[in-house]
Parts: C-alpha cells; structure tokens; sequence
C-alpha cells in the first residue's frame, strides 16, 4: 500500500511528464543535491559535477514524455546521473582538459571513491584485454591469475612446458599491458579513483 508522500511524489512526476515548470523545479530542489554528491564522489571537481547536475535535469525536462511514471524516479535519475559521469570519465581518455581536471581533485581524496559501478567498468576493460589473448594464453593466463596455480602445475594439467607456461604468461602481461596503454586516458582515471586498484 502506498503511504500518503509515496503518493505525493507520483503526482509530482506525473505533474513533470504533463510538462508541469512549476512540479520540475520542485523535483530540481528535492534531488539536485544529491546528485551533485554522487558526482563530486568520482569526478572530485565541482564543475564537472555542477555540469552533471544541469545534464542530468535537462534531459529529465527533455525526455519527460517517456518517464514511467510506476517505476521508482530516484533509481532512474541516479541512472541518469550515472550514465553523465560515465561519459565524463571517458571524455577524459580523448579531452585533456576533462583528464586533467578530474585528476587534480582525484588526487586529494582517490581513497575515498568505491563505488560498483565504476569498479565494474574498470573490469570490463581488464576483462577485454584478457579476451584479446589467444586462447591457450588467455587459459594459461586465468589459470595463473584466476585459480593460483604455478608454472608447474599449469604446465601439468596442459601438457607444456613449464617454459612454455613462462612464454605464455610474459607476453599474455605484455599484451593485456599493451592494451591498457591504449586506453590510459579512461584507465588511468578509474584506478585513481578507485585507489590504484588494477587487479593486474
């Protein structure tokens, strides 16, 4: 059962979709700030978060006609907001100055940021890099990094050599190394936020 401001609240959204000013700068207030917060957490810089924030409702106002009214607002604008800082963060791999600015703010707090999402991202890119291996690398690779095993027992199971396993792991490193250099600008940028965590 809805509760009384459950209610309030869907008839605001409903008040925004029927293009209501009035009804979308009281949602503005209600949520800006929080919006505003989850951006400074990633990008640390108060203008690329302020820039966020204006994204985020403008394209709320713009595409207001095809908001669901049933589902959950706060999840879709976060969504939204999301999808903003995203985009900021792989700017930067092609924008210097959107690189330089995150990293200025990033350094003073890069500890801080844990958020799953980002973390998801950054794996996303370790994971293609693996994915790019030949296959019998990329299985004496996850058997190294995965499972734990050492070059004797991967050569073990796969019938090689333990100087093939040792050939095998040096240039899948080098590769997948190779790879991120490629994508250094949006790398570098999510390890700084997540505290120089890379997994490889």
């Amino acid at each position: 059962m809805k509760t009384e401001k459950s209610l309030e609240d869907q008839q605001l959204i409903l008040d925004v979709i029927a293009g209501n000013e009035q009804a979308f700068y009281r949602v503005f207030h209600l949520y800006h700030h929080g919006i505003f917060r989850y951006a400074i957490k990633f990008l640390k810089s108060p203008d690329l978060a302020a820039d966020v924030v204006q994204d985020v409702f403008m394209k709320v106002w713009e595409s207001r006609g095809t908001i669901n009214p049933s589902c959950p607002f706060k999840a879709f604008l976060f969504t939204v907001a999301k999808n903003h800082v995203l985009n900021i963060i792989k700017r930067g791999l092609k924008e210097k100055s959107i690189r330089q600015e995150i990293i200025k703010y990033a350094t003073v707090s890069a500890n801080q940021c844990e958020n799953t999402v980002i973390l998801n991202d950054l794996t996303r890119f370790a994971e293609m890099a693996i994915e790019n291996l030949p296959p019998q690398r990329r299985v004496v690779f996850r058997m190294f990094k995965d499972q734990g095993l050492d070059y004797r027992q991967i050569a073990h199971v796969l019938g090689l050599s333990t100087n093939t396993v040792r050939d095998h792991l040096s240039k899948a490193s080098k590769a997948i190394r190779g790879f991120l250099r490629v994508h250094a600008g949006t790398i570098s940028i999510l390890i700084v936020l997540l505290g120089g965590r890379s997994g490889l």
